[in-house]
């Protein structure tokens, strides 16, 4: 009867600890609080305005955290999700293999999974990229990219 939507697809908020509005076309549409029921969101594309707090957005296995004067959009399609942040605070992803994607006010980052990588495109404006431990820091320009593994390295056996 009820049917589970694949992790991968979709756009989920996964936790909150402030206010948050969630937006359509400029228009509140809805706010949520701490212990509020959470929607599930059927729309590709919703933005996000942190008034205050934080929120966790999980969208095509991409972790999305804003913090209190975030105001960003999340899109998910097939494969690819794009954050696109306005003014404001910055907002982190975290990729399947536990990459982190800093995005600064005005930029739009492009992720596209395939073949078991994540490509991440910087649309506009800037970000920081570093690997999951927060080491091999880069910054990524507007019309850069760079390629980061899908899936977190497998740890290795002790003794073999």
């Amino acid at each position: 009867m009820f049917a589970q939507a694949p992790a991968a697809k979709g756009i989920k908020i996964t936790k909150i600890t402030g206010t948050v509005n969630i937006m359509k076309d400029g228009v509140v549409v809805m706010t949520l609080k701490p212990g509020d029921a959470i929607p599930e969101i059927t729309d590709k594309s919703v933005t996000f305005s942190i008034v205050d707090g934080t929120v966790e957005i999980e969208a095509g296995g991409k972790k999305i955290s804003g913090a209190t004067g975030s105001n960003f959009t999340v899109s998910a399609n097939a494969g690819q999700v794009n954050v696109s942040l306005g003014d404001g605070t910055p907002v982190a992803v975290k990729t399947e293999s536990g990459n982190n994607i800093i995005l600064t006010a005005s930029s739009e980052v492009k992720m596209i999974n395939a073949n078991n990588k994540v490509e991440i495109s910087m649309e506009k404006g800037n970000a920081v990229v570093t690997n999951a431990s927060g080491g091999e820091t880069q910054t990524l320009q507007s019309g850069q990219t760079v390629a980061v593994p899908a899936t977190p390295p497998i740890p290795a056996i002790p003794g073999v």
